[in-house]
């Protein structure tokens, strides 16, 4: 079986029902798993290629009444404005899977429509070099452009100017005055441009729903604003009755509209993490060119593995690659979150999106396009806002009924009416306020507003959420079970100390002599020694032999002289008693302690330590004081776990543990409340995989990132506060949200019912509902990590 998976745009969704509808379509074909966001627009595609195509399931979708928004893009295509080569051109063009396709000759281009995933650039360069020309895609043409003025606002603007004549006779009824209003020719005059050309769009959504078989808003406002026109029409040529309704058809659809206008301009701004940072990675690039010997501007697209790239001071890094030339200082807190630059030369590593600040870069590509480091970050910041919360399925259960049940109190509302001896005309105006108040839009928004902007959040923050589940979870945790060494610890050891117990010999000499011996050797303690010596004096060195476990011994020429050497662990050389008693000191510190010696003689000693992490006190304090109990979880020894914990004042300590020990001691945690997890190692992975939520730090080993719900790339503890506290922040606003949905319908049906609602104000309140929850969900931009 091999499985595909894309992200669809989708159009013509008008509310959560929408979302609902093409999901359990798709959802009910074997071999297809779905899930479509209202709020992003998009519908997450997994199947089985071996039973199903694309072009199959994207039939399913515009069957059931919706569309799929096309990829477009634009090529460059030098040559083309020669005489007679667009023939061949067009026939190629001809055989693609192609909607729509324009030959631009003046600026030699090519524009291109198609939808996503059914054709590949590889099989578009080859076409276009069958018919003679080489092309490459223009850098920020691969979506489809943006609506102009009059599709997004010209006609709300004209909807706007077709209402405002009702404005003063609609004040003078709430007023109890007729006064003001307009004549009934006048009011059809207005009404019906606005209700048969504006409102075809609600129309026209209406019946593809209803063909489909589901109901979506649109079908309530379609109905709503018929009744009302047509109820008026009735009254005005059948009995000449000046108490007419065009007004509020009008009203009902104006307000509609403004409030998709703002609901959508809302929803926008919920991707802004998003977009900042895709904006991280340039557009252009300057490849070297063996053909022209020289370094060339090319699309950042263009960019493949292997090829040669430089950077000069400002410039943004376009893809993953290691330094081949030159020495330089990058900017990488994007990444790292470190606000210090980093200095990179031969052989270093740099990121795409980071910005070179000073120097001259010459670097190879090991990495483009989605591969790299940043492309994998806004991938998953991407599939984290298209995923579903698990509360997000009590709201769509809720809008799957929603419109059904509506319509059906609307008929009751009107039948009840009439049958309690009111005329029709007052039976009509409360079973239009029943149909325009109830919306199930402002209920599907709630939640997937809110993720996307809190998954947003997270990556600003440097923590990336991989699904809506774990931000959901991470809420509810109340037990936190640390690893020591690169959690807790930077996860690499630094010189603590250093002392000589000789005469004449200074801790400084002790420092470089060991770092002599350890030159040869391959420990990480060998390579904290030689960083601590820096650049001393190398003396010469023989007969260096490494025993595992044991140490180093070497014989080494100082000032003429071989003095055989030897760097042992302390348990292996006998001390003196005060010697003893500052090993044994560095020691409670939670020190490894190595002693220089010659023959049986112990010459000075180093202490090694892995630091720890900056803010792990002030963390662990803030985890405490909110109802969240920390664990330790090493497979180090007790001592120098416990005295982690005492600098840290760390209380419940678990040593020795093996990585299965470590996922028994998570399942044992569970009996005390949903626990969370946060590692960086492979014999994390299994503990990582137990826990309710999984945290990573990004330096850390692949396996532990992938088994993690959540990414941490600055590996600062005060990231796990920040984390908590961002999906307690997150669930706040969900909850809000839905009671503020629910309340809205809970109350404004009711009053509905009874007629105490106006139609025009039911519209009123129907459209600013949906803006309410996605305006609520923006306010979460204003969060900031606590520490």
């Amino acid at each position: 079986m091999s499985h595909y998976s894309i992200d669809v745009p989708i159009s013509g969704m008008t509310c959560a029902a929408c979302a609902s509808r093409i999901e359990r379509v798709l959802s009910r074909i074997p071999g297809v798993e779905a899930e479509v966001s209202f709020a992003n627009e998009t519908a997450r595609l997994q199947f089985d290629d071996q039973q199903h195509t694309l072009t199959s399931l994207y039939e399913k979708i515009t069957h059931t009444g919706y569309g799929i928004r096309p990829n477009v893009q634009v090529w460059s295509v030098p040559g083309l404005a020669s005489a007679g080569q667009t023939g061949p051109l067009q026939q190629q063009l001809q055989r693609l899977p192609l909607q729509h396709w324009q030959l631009n000759l003046a600026d030699e281009t090519v524009q291109l429509s198609f939808l996503p995933g059914l054709l590949q650039e590889a099989t578009l360069v080859a076409a276009l070099g069958k018919a003679g020309f080489v092309a490459s895609l223009v850098e920020g043409q691969t979506e489809a452009p943006a609506p102009g003025f009059w599709q997004q606002h010209g006609r709300l603007l004209l909807a706007i100017l077709l209402t405002l004549p009702f404005l003063p006779g609609m004040v003078s009824m709430l007023l109890g005055s007729m006064h003001g209003m307009l004549p009934p020719v006048w009011q059809w005059l207005l009404a019906t441009p606005l209700q048969c050309w504006l409102g075809a769009p609600f129309y026209r959504s209406a019946w593809r729903a209803v063909r489909a078989g589901a109901a979506n808003m649109d079908v309530l406002v379609a109905l709503g604003t018929s009744a009302a026109y047509g109820y008026s029409l009735w009254l005005w040529l059948g009995e000449g009755s000046p108490h007419l309704y065009f007004e509020a058809s009008s009203a009902i659809l104006t307000l509609v509209m403004l409030g998709k206008a703002l609901e959508g301009r809302a929803r926008r701004q919920t991707q802004a993490a998003l977009m900042a940072l895709a904006q991280l990675r340039p557009q252009q690039a300057l490849r070297w060119s063996d053909d022209a010997q020289d370094w060339l501007s090319v699309p950042t697209r263009q960019l493949q593995t292997g090829d040669r790239f430089l950077l000069r001071v400002g410039d943004a890094v376009p893809v993953d690659g290691q330094v081949r030339e030159g020495e330089g200082i990058l900017d990488e807190a994007m990444l790292t979150g470190e606000s210090l630059p980093v200095g990179k030369q031969a052989g270093a590593t740099v990121f795409a999106g980071t910005v070179l600040q000073a120097g001259r870069l010459v670097c190879e590509a090991s990495a483009v396009g989605e591969a790299t480091q940043l492309g994998q970050i806004i991938r998953l910041v991407q599939e984290a806002q298209s995923s579903r919360a698990p509360i997000q399925r009590f709201a769509d259960q809720v809008a799957a009924w929603f419109v059904p049940a509506v319509l059906g109190l609307a008929i009751l509302t009107l039948l009840g009416w009439w049958a309690c001896g009111g005329s029709l005309s007052q039976a009509i105006p409360p079973a239009i306020a029943v149909l325009v108040i109830a919306c199930p839009c402002a209920l599907g928004l709630a939640t997937p507003t809110v993720i996307m902007v809190g998954v947003g959040q997270g990556a600003r923050h440097g923590i990336l959420f991989r699904h809506a589940a774990g931000l959901e979870r991470l809420a509810r945790t109340r037990q936190l079970a640390l690893d020591k060494t690169g959690t807790l610890t930077e996860g690499h050891p630094v010189l603590h100390g250093r002392v000589s117990w000789q005469a004449g010999l200074s801790a400084e000499t002790i420092l470089r002599w060991s770092a002599c011996l350890e030159r040869e050797a391959n420990h990480p303690l060998a390579a904290a020694i030689c960083r601590a010596a820096g650049a001393a004096e190398s003396l010469p060195l023989r007969a260096f032999q490494q025993v595992v476990g044991e140490g180093v011994r070497a014989e080494l020429e100082v000032e003429g002289q071989w003095r055989t050497l030897q760097l042992l662990a302390a348990a292996r050389v006998t001390l003196p008693e005060a010697a003893a008693g500052q090993v044994a000191s560095w020691q409670e510190e939670g020190a490894t302690v190595v002693v220089l010696a010659e023959g049986e003689t112990p010459l000075g000693a180093l202490a090694l330590a892995d630091p720890l992490r900056p803010g792990g006190r002030e963390a662990l304090h803030w985890l405490r004081t909110e109802g969240i109990t920390p664990h330790m979880l090493t497979g180090d020894q007790p001592r120098t776990a416990e005295a982690v914990a005492r600098q840290l004042g760390l209380e419940a300590v678990n040593a020795g543990l093996s990585p299965q020990g470590k996922a028994e001691r998570i399942q044992q945690l569970k009996a005390m409340g949903p626990v969370a997890m946060v590692g960086d190692g492979i014999n994390d992975a299994p503990a990582l995989t137990v826990a309710d939520v999984g945290l990573a730090v990004a330096s850390g080993s692949d396996v532990a990132r992938a088994q993690a719900d959540v990414t941490l790339l600055h590996g600062r503890l005060t990231d796990v506060v920040a984390a908590i506290d961002l999906s307690r922040a997150t669930g706040r606003k969900i909850r809000q949200n839905l009671f503020f949905a629910l309340c809205y319908n809970a109350l404004g049906i009711p009053l509905a019912i009874l007629g105490q609602l106006n139609p025009v104000i039911a519209g009123a309140a129907m459209a600013l509902s949906s803006v309410s929850v996605v305006s609520n969900a923006l306010l979460l931009k204003r969060w900031r990590p606590p520490l």
